[in-house]
């Protein structure tokens, strides 16, 4: 799936100064994990079809909060 993207958008939080996103392949391993100033994020290429889960939490200076539940997408040829 050479070229493939996935975009990725959540609710701003108000106090957020940037938000950390952990997206796991379908198999359930770790595939990337960033920070963001942005509630949102675009993966590419992506390795592999199926259903892939990610999660978010919102950073400011105090640390980082709780993680949101997780959240998935598909990816199908």
């Amino acid at each position: 799936m050479t070229g493939s993207h996935v975009a990725v958008s959540w609710n701003a939080v108000d106090t957020a100064q940037f938000y950390e996103i952990a997206v796991y392949l379908p198999n359930g391993s770790l595939y990337r994990e960033s920070v963001v100033t942005v509630p949102g994020g675009t993966f590419s290429p992506v390795p592999v079809t199926g259903t892939y889960k990610y999660k978010v939490a919102a950073i400011n200076s105090p640390g980082i909060g709780p993680w949101s539940g997780l959240a998935s997408f598909k990816v199908s040829r």
